[in-house]
């Protein structure tokens, strides 16, 4: 817990809040993007859209491949995510991505 809320101070967290079909897996709405300790949002822009884009890409690679699971998804969110970012900033955040089925 201790090397968690360390990780949190140094580098933050992002939320990626998706709403997904139950019988077809398909993004219903969002992704929404939230962050805390990471990035400030309204300089941040163009980061947080390319974490949307990212997000998408993610939720319709799993569809394609036939991956229903929310673990599944939630892996290929998280770990889509955090390479964007790394590749982007040099940091890497706790990435949380939220699956709600509609």
């Amino acid at each position: 817990m201790l090397r968690d809320r360390q990780h949190l101070a140094r580098d933050g967290f992002l939320i990626a809040l998706v709403a997904l079909d139950r019988q077809t897996g398909k993004l219903v709405q969002g992704p929404d993007v939230i962050s805390r300790g990471f990035v400030y949002q309204k300089g941040a822009e163009e980061l947080i859209e390319a974490v949307r884009e990212e997000v998408r890409k993610a939720v319709e690679r799993c569809r394609r491949q036939g991956q229903t699971e929310f673990g599944a998804v939630r892996s290929e969110i998280r770990d889509q995510v955090l390479r964007l970012v790394y590749e982007r900033t040099g940091r890497q955040p706790m990435v949380l991505p939220l699956l709600v089925e509609v």
